[in-house]
């Protein structure tokens, strides 16, 4: 199958992961990690959990997809691809991925000022945005956007999952013990945030909720 690669950008937590794995598992090829952790980022086809269950299958070893997390990356990747990629934005509701990512930096130290998390809050409203400015402004390449939330519901994951295939060129038919399998592994091989702190996680919340909502992140897309 000869399919155009794509860009596969998204901000952290928002199912870069899953739609790797649906890519994977539909048009046969790999996916590559983000440019500066490719060694680490593993297609998904290569981790254990796949290893095990043999959900993936890869025939054609060309890369179909490479993941970007930020801008740098994006821009990285699109060097490499001499400009020749289309590119997929897959977005989450900030308030869920910006404050989920947020609390995986900040949990770390043992003392979380208001100060410095409002200062990694504001950065990573930025980074958001960008990957949504990056999107805007590629009218002259094949785009789609993709939100998170469909992808995720097991009621909307066939339908959803097909639109994705379609919109990126992948010829396949997506059934429901299939796709489900492979979001099986697809979850296995990702690493949990883990049970968070109840004050930590709504201080961070609160400060992403001031300042981003999903409507305003969907308008910007949608006026392009």
């Amino acid at each position: 199958m000869d399919t155009l690669p794509w860009h596969i950008i998204s901000y952290p937590r928002s199912g870069n992961h899953l739609a790797r794995a649906i890519i994977e598992g539909y048009s046969h090829r790999p996916t590559i990690g983000c440019p500066e952790s490719v060694l680490r980022d593993q297609p998904i086809y290569l981790r254990r959990p796949n290893l095990q269950s043999g959900a993936i299958k890869v025939f054609d070893h060309r890369p179909i997809g490479y993941k970007s997390h930020f801008a740098r990356e994006f821009h990285a990747h699109d060097r490499a691809l001499d400009g020749r990629a289309g590119l997929l934005l897959i977005t989450r509701d900030p308030l869920e991925a910006i404050s989920s990512h947020v609390y995986r930096i900040v949990s770390r130290r043992r003392f979380s000022l208001d100060k410095t998390i409002r200062r990694q809050v504001s950065s990573s409203i930025d980074s958001y945005l960008s990957l949504i400015h990056i999107y805007r402004s590629m009218a002259h390449r094949p785009r789609l956007h993709m939100r998170f939330e469909t992808l995720a519901d097991p009621k909307e994951r066939v339908a959803s999952a097909q639109i994705l295939l379609r919109g990126i060129g992948v010829d396949a038919m997506v059934s429901p013990p299939d796709v489900e399998a492979i979001v099986s592994t697809a979850r296995e091989s990702q690493t949990s945030v883990g049970r968070m702190r109840v004050k930590l996680r709504d201080r961070i919340r609160h400060m992403v909720r001031e300042h981003i909502s999903y409507d305003d992140a969907l308008k910007l897309i949608v006026n392009r």
